[in-house]
């Protein structure tokens, strides 16, 4: 039999153990107060802390990780919050004064147990943000005190890395400018439509221009592309109206109507890499070009690619194995530089004067060069 001063000792390593189990003790009233952690065996724990939150709960990292791991940084899933203040993020300090990180980011472990501490902000938002995936979802209008027709958009929102702008989010905002910050990747379907933009610096890690996301914007007379930029979805550009498009290395796809219908001027010149396998449908339809520069490596013209412009000379890439119906029409071709068996789609595939050209590029046996029109018919040197 177990006497009465052995139980009470038992008891009390057995309610030890299990206190150590728990590093992070939450009050009744919210707050948690910490008990020592230690390494486990296998590695160090990561532990957030409220820090004079008055609403939710601290996020629980039940991992272990050992030194220089890299440590994801967990999501304000609790929904902390502090009356009068806004989340912004975790620090190694409760008063702000060591490392920073943000939502979205990563550490790595050191070679001890990691404690971060909740820091808030004074000032009031101007969004609201989507923290799993780094988007910002709303513009909060009333609360922003920006300069009139621009914004800046800030690296981070509610504590979280911004990472996509929000289907539609300044849709007919009225914004003349905008600035962007280089963590962005991706700008969602109509983000900036209908809108008085007049000149873009893109994020250097964009990645996805969405549906529409600059289209309409009539003033937009200059656009610099970073050079992570993998997708532009179609009517991205559509009635913009940039006097000059050169177009990034690594770029994949542009979408239809992409850089169509310039209500101004449009651009003169542009430039596509050899990335771009396929030119899509109406891509670059309607503008006032008359320089095209096509890298080695594309392939395929699709219809209307180029139709209303004012293109005279084409050289075609010796990757260019097929040129769609109506892909040059109402342009006045009179040099083209062509490889051998291309697959011309019909007598509209060179505009003007591509019924001519195709029979007599067929006639001659396909062959490689540069033809020119002479206003009667063509030849070849």
């Amino acid at each position: 039999m177990i006497k009465k001063p052995a139980l009470l000792a038992l008891t009390v390593a057995v309610m030890s153990i299990v206190a150590c189990d728990n590093p992070l003790q939450t009050s009744a009233d919210g707050t948690e107060s910490e008990t020592p952690g230690g390494q486990n065996g296998s590695g160090y724990t990561v532990q957030y802390h409220a820090n004079d939150a008055s609403f939710g709960r601290v996020p629980i990292d039940e991992n272990e990780y050992p030194a220089g791991a890299s440590v994801a940084l967990l999501r304000n899933y609790g929904g902390l919050e502090k009356d009068g203040h806004t989340f912004d993020g975790w620090n190694t300090e409760p008063d702000g004064t060591g490392v920073q990180y943000y939502i979205g980011e990563s550490f790595t472990m050191p070679e001890n147990n990691a404690n971060l501490y909740a820091q808030w902000s004074d000032v009031e938002p101007c969004f609201t943000m989507n923290a799993a995936t780094g988007t910002i979802t709303q513009y909060l209008t009333a609360s922003c005190g920006t300069a009139e027709g621009h914004i800046d958009i800030p690296e981070t929102v509610e504590g979280a890395v911004v990472r996509r702008i929000g289907r539609a989010l300044f849709n007919l905002a009225a914004l003349t400018s905008v600035d962007f910050p280089d963590t962005v990747v991706e700008v969602e379907p109509y983000a900036f439509n209908n809108n008085d933009l007049t000149h873009l610096t893109l994020p250097r890690d964009l990645e996805v221009i969405g549906t529409a996301a600059f289209a309409r914007n009539r003033d937009l007379v200059s656009v610099q592309f970073g050079s992570s930029i993998r997708e532009i979805h179609d009517q991205a550009f559509f009635q913009a109206n940039p006097s000059e498009i050169r177009l990034p290395s690594g770029l994949e796809h542009v979408g239809n109507q992409a850089f169509s219908n310039a209500l101004g001027d449009g651009p003169s010149l542009v430039e596509i890499p050899g990335s771009v396998r396929v030119v899509e449908t109406r891509a670059f339809a309607s503008n006032r070009i008359s320089t095209l520069i096509l890298h080695e490596g594309i392939e395929v013209l699709m219809p209307h690619a180029f139709a209303f412009n004012d293109i005279s000379t084409v050289e075609l890439p010796n990757s260019v194995v097929s040129v769609d119906r109506f892909v040059f029409i109402n342009n006045a071709i009179t040099e083209i530089t062509i490889g051998s068996n291309v697959e011309i789609y019909d007598d509209t595939s060179f505009g003007d004067n591509g019924a001519s050209f195709r029979e007599y590029y067929i006639e001659n046996g396909q062959q490689a060069g540069t033809y020119t029109f002479n206003g009667a018919g063509w030849s070849r040197e």
